[in-house]
């Protein structure tokens, strides 16, 4: 899926739904998922409005996974290029962002998507009664920054790579 406003490109399988960004106004955007997606959990809507109020420019969900409260969902958050740096730097930042939240920060590696530098970072978040599996990919490009996440239930990260894979910087 390409996002030419966003200056990237992403992959995703056929049956998740993209949910639209680009208005200004939240209870518009509420109201659009609603029509999308009945069945949303009110939890993924608040976070969908809070990444919406927070400047995120990508949310996809997977419907298929609808399970108490929860779906698995990928969103991309574009924030102005912090230069390249270092992954052990930026790493550490992470690690300790993520543990102020809470989670449990399993593995952090220097990976490259697109031919972009980037850091995979995996993590166990408890929320609301179970734990969610997150791995977060912070993409440098040369105009700005990325931050691909994808949140599930499931342990299994390969889909989360496969997508992170079809990420590309323009």
């Amino acid at each position: 899926m390409e996002r030419p406003d966003g200056g990237f490109a992403v992959s995703l399988p056929s049956a998740w739904t993209v949910l639209d960004l680009s208005g200004t106004d939240v209870n518009a955007l509420a109201d659009q998922v609603h029509k999308e997606l009945p069945n949303l959990p009110d939890a993924v809507l608040q976070q969908f409005l809070t990444l919406a109020r927070q400047g995120a420019v990508f949310f996809a969900v997977d419907p298929t996974t609808f399970d108490n409260g929860f779906v698995t969902n990928v969103n991309v958050v574009k924030v102005p290029s912090v230069g390249t740096g270092t992954t052990d730097l930026l790493s550490g930042l992470v690690r300790s962002q993520l543990q102020s939240l809470g989670a449990t920060v399993l593995d952090t590696a220097a990976v490259k998507l697109g031919g972009a530098p980037a850091l995979r970072v995996t993590y166990l978040l408890p929320v609301g009664g179970s734990t969610l599996n997150g791995t977060q990919y912070y993409i440098t490009g040369p105009k700005a920054a990325y931050v691909l996440t994808y949140s599930s239930r499931d342990p299994d990260r390969t889909l989360a790579d496969a997508i992170a894979a079809g990420f590309v910087v323009h």
